[in-house]
């Protein structure tokens, strides 16, 4: 399966011709990861798109979110440990600008608005897993930065976090995250299937 995945990409990009930020009008579906790093644990998760060209510099879309952290030690219980997973929907805004004398390089901010659900697990002593609290939380974040063009219809991005605000149990919190996080993605025009129908 990966390897029919890497292979449809490299002919997508193979096949592109003259390069563009964005195709005005166009639909674009992508997918990308999210790797947050906190002191206490990793959350790795992953947002499969759909996106609309607003014009060749910006793009709006939905997306599903899902994370899972990596094992951590429960504060104030000794020899327990737990995870927690999340996941839910969001709208995203993108606004995208080459840099100068470039064609394929470029900057771009990236606003996201989400609603998850989190479910947090202890792993007792005994392996037995029991799921200790959930609740649902809304979050705004504004990332900056960079993207690669390849061809017309394939864009790579990524950044390395920014800003977000949370709020959840009535609670607002803001987080600068910048250089704690790294996600990297891809837009695909779809385009691109209906001309090899």
């Amino acid at each position: 399966m990966g390897k029919y995945l890497l292979t449809a990409i490299a002919v997508f990009i193979i096949s592109g011709q003259a390069s563009a930020q964005l195709q005005p009008g166009k639909l674009y579906t992508g997918i990308s990861s999210e790797n947050r790093f906190h002191f206490y644990n990793k959350n790795f998760g992953f947002k499969p798109e759909f996106a609309y060209a607003l014009n060749k510099h910006s793009s709006i879309g939905v997306k599903f979110n899902y994370f899972r952290s990596n094992k951590y030690d429960v504060g104030f219980v000794p020899d327990a440990r737990g995870y927690n997973k999340s996941f839910g929907l969001g709208l995203s805004y993108n606004y995208f600008r080459y840099f100068k004398n470039s064609n394929k390089l470029g900057w771009y901010a990236n606003a996201n608005l989400e609603f998850n659900r989190s479910r947090f697990y202890d792993i007792k002593s005994s392996g037995q897993t029991v799921l200790n609290s959930n609740y649902n939380y809304a979050e705004f974040s504004i990332r900056p930065g960079i993207f690669y063009t390849p061809s017309r219809n394939v864009m790579f991005f990524a950044n390395f976090g920014g800003f977000s605000l949370n709020r959840s149990y009535q609670d607002f919190s803001g987080d600068f995250n910048f250089g704690s996080q790294f996600n990297l993605g891809v837009l695909i025009n779809l385009d691109i299937l209906r001309k090899r129908k």
